[in-house]
C-alpha cells in the first residue's frame, strides 16, 4: 500500500492467528511536503549552482528499510523573454531542462551513503534523470527517528544562454519503503522545486527596516536611482526620474499622481546590456547605462510623505521573493536596505507605491520614492539593529560562488 502522508498496515496469519501491524510515516523537515521555493521560482545564472539539504526522518512504529527517489518534470515553457536569450522557440518548450545538471545522494551525519542519480566526480543530465526509473538506495540501520539527509544539487552551465528567462518545475517523490509483508509497505512525500534560468545571486540578502534617522547616515557610492514624485500641481515636473541622481537624471517622464492611488513600478538591472530600466504604471520605460559596472552590494528603498499625506511602498518583490517589508510613512520618512547581495549580476525589482493626502495635494519634492543601487560605505551604529535574512526557502540563488548548502 502507498500513501502521501502515513502508510499503515495491518497483517494477520490465519495459522497461528497472530496480527501484526504498524506504520511508516516519512517527513522532510517535520512535514510530509515541501517546495523550493516557498512561492514563486528561484534564479539560477550562467555558471550559477545550487544545493539543498533536507532532512528526512520517520515517525511511523517501524523502521524504513530502504528510500527510492523519482524525478518528473510538471512544467518545462519558455517563461518569459530575456535580454540575451538564445533560443526563444516555443517549438519544444524551454531549454532549461535541456540544459540543467543534477544529482542527488543521501548523507547521515555528514558521511555520503550513496548517490541516486549523479556521482562524486559529476552531475548527471536532468532531461536524462527525468526518465529513468525511481532509484532505490538500502537503508542499514533502517530509517527512524534518527535521521538521514538528502541532498540535491542543480548546476546551469557557465556561458550558455539558451535558457535565459525559461521555467522548469520538477517533483522529486521520496519513497520510503519496508518489507512487512510480501507486497512491502511504501510512504511518499514530495518536494516540488521551481526555477528559471537567468542573473541571479549568490547569498542570502539581508533585509533592514531604518528610521529616516539611519538611512541619512548612510554614505553610498550610488550607481543609479530611480524616482517616483507625487507631482506639483501639474506644473511639468517630472516626476519619474532614472540616472546618476536624481537632480542629473538620464531619462525623466511626465505623470502626476491621484490622490490614493496605486501604481506598480519596477528597477532591473541587466549585466549583459548594461542596463537598468525603471517603469511605472502609464509611464514608458527609463533607461540608463551605469558607468560604474560594479559590484553594487547594496539596494536602499526610500519614502518620504509631509503632514496629512502618506507614502506606501508595498508588495515588494526582489527577483520575484517577497522583501516581507512594507513602507508606510506619513510626516516623514522611512526606508528599507537591502544588502549582502550582487546586484551587478543582474536583478528585478517590483512593488506598489500609493501616494494619498487629506488637505492639498503636496508641493513639489515632498512626496516621493527613491530606488537606489550601489555600495554603502559607512553608516550608523545603529543600522541594520533590525536586521534579518530572508528564509532559505524563499531565496534567489545565483551565479558566482560554488555549491553551498541551504539548511
Amino acid at each position: 500500500m502507498t500513501k502521501a502522508g502515513t502508510a499503515t498496515y495491518d497483517v494477520s496469519d490465519s495459522t497461528d492467528g497472530s496480527t501484526d501491524e504498524g506504520d511508516l510515516d516519512l517527513k522532510l523537515q517535520g512535514g510530509d511536503a515541501d517546495r523550493i521555493p516557498a512561492a514563486g521560482d528561484f534564479v539560477l545564472g550562467s555558471g550559477g549552482s545550487y544545493t539543498h539539504q533536507t532532512q528526512l526522518t520517520n515517525d511511523g512504529s517501524i523502521g524504513g528499510e530502504s528510500i527510492s527517489l523519482g524525478v518528473s518534470t510538471v512544467t518545462s515553457d519558455e517563461g518569459t523573454t530575456e535580454s540575451g536569450e538564445s533560443n526563444t522557440s516555443t517549438a519544444d518548450g524551454g531549454e532549461l531542462d535541456d540544459e540543467l545538471q543534477f544529482r542527488a545522494s543521501l548523507e547521515r551525519d555528514g558521511t555520503l551513503l550513496g548517490y541516486f542519480f549523479g556521482s562524486s566526480s559529476s552531475l548527471a543530465s536532468y532531461s536524462t534523470v527525468a526518465t529513468q526509473p525511481d532509484q532505490t538506495m538500502q537503508l542499514s540501520p533502517p530509517l527512524g527517528s534518527t535521521p538521514v539527509d538528502f541532498v540535491f544539487e542543480l548546476e546551469y552551465p557557465t556561458g550558455s544562454t539558451a535558457a535565459y528567462g525559461d521555467r522548469l518545475a520538477f517533483d522529486l517523490d521520496l519513497t520510503l519503503n519496508s518489507r512487512v509483508s510480501p507486497a512491502g509497505w511504501s510512504d511518499v512525500d514530495t518536494t516540488r522545486v521551481s526555477l528559471q534560468a537567468g542573473g541571479g545571486q549568490t547569498s542570502d540578502p539581508t533585509i533592514t527596516t531604518l528610521t529616516q534617522q539611519e538611512y541619512n547616515s548612510i554614505t553610498m557610492e550610488q550607481a543609479f536611482i530611480a524616482q517616483g514624485l507625487g507631482g506639483g500641481h501639474g506644473s511639468g515636473v517630472t516626476e519619474h526620474r532614472l540616472g546618476p541622481t536624481v537632480n542629473n537624471p538620464k531619462n525623466r517622464a511626465n505623470k502626476d499622481w491621484q490622490n490614493n492611488e496605486t501604481r506598480p513600478f519596477t528597477l532591473t538591472y541587466d549585466p549583459q546590456s548594461n542596463i537598468a530600466t525603471y517603469s511605472n504604471q502609464g509611464v514608458s520605460d527609463l533607461t540608463y547605462a551605469p558607468p560604474d559596472t560594479g559590484p553594487y552590494t547594496d539596494l536602499l528603498l526610500d519614502a518620504i510623505a509631509p503632514a496629512s499625506a502618506t507614502t506606501q511602498l508595498n508588495n515588494i518583490r526582489f527577483n520575484g521573493k517577497q522583501l516581507g517589508r512594507d513602507i508606510q510613512v506619513t510626516n516623514g520618512g522611512s526606508a528599507i536596505r537591502v544588502s549582502n547581495v550582487s546586484l551587478e549580476e543582474g536583478f528585478t525589482l517590483r512593488g506598489n507605491a500609493r501616494m494619498q493626502w487629506s488637505k492639498n495635494k503636496p508641493s513639489q519634492d515632498t512626496q516621493y520614492y527613491r530606488l537606489r543601487v550601489g555600495r554603502v560605505t559607512s553608516s550608523s551604529s545603529t543600522t541594520g539593529s533590525n536586521s534579518v535574512e530572508n528564509s532559505p526557502q524563499s531565496l534567489v540563488f545565483g551565479t558566482r560562488n560554488g555549491p553551498y548548502i541551504v539548511r
